[in-house]
């Protein structure tokens, strides 16, 4: 039995804060992608995740990718591990290997796992730094004893 599998971009961009919604994680990520010919897969040489939203990503590989076509992504989300998985569509590319893509398939556990991920990313982002501001006018070297 499938998996139940859904768009981000249209099915859950609802339930998504603003924030969430428009938050792009800029990355550097070997993933292992496919172009989705005819039913049949023609694997992307020396494709690496540039950044990843909740709707989509931006990725550069060794091949321009047509407009339109679909592709398979499969990855490892940095810090915890776990992989992901989508189908996604080429919405823009250049002659120079970097395209956009949107998420078209996503299964709801890869969905959440990469909800939950960006949203520890935004956090962090958003965490103001722990270690002291330098009074106005100071130097680093007049601060140490």
């Amino acid at each position: 039995m499938p998996l139940p599998t859904h768009t981000c971009a249209a099915g859950n961009a609802g339930l998504l804060v603003p924030a969430e919604r428009s938050f792009r994680y800029t990355t550097n990520i070997s993933v292992l992608a496919a172009l989705l010919i005819n039913g049949k897969e023609r694997r992307l040489p020396q494709t690496v995740l540039r950044n990843i939203s909740c709707t989509g990503a931006g990725i550069t590989s060794s091949l321009t990718l047509p407009l339109g076509e679909n592709i398979s992504l499969h990855f490892y989300l940095p810090d915890s591990g776990k992989p992901f998985r989508a189908l996604a569509k080429v919405i823009w590319s250049d002659s120079h290997g970097h395209c956009g893509v949107e998420f078209q398939q996503v299964s709801e556990e890869h969905f959440r796992r990469l909800k939950s991920w960006l949203a520890t990313k935004l956090s962090e982002r958003q965490t103001p730094a722990l270690t002291p501001a330098l009074p106005l006018g100071s130097f680093i070297s007049e601060t140490r004893g």
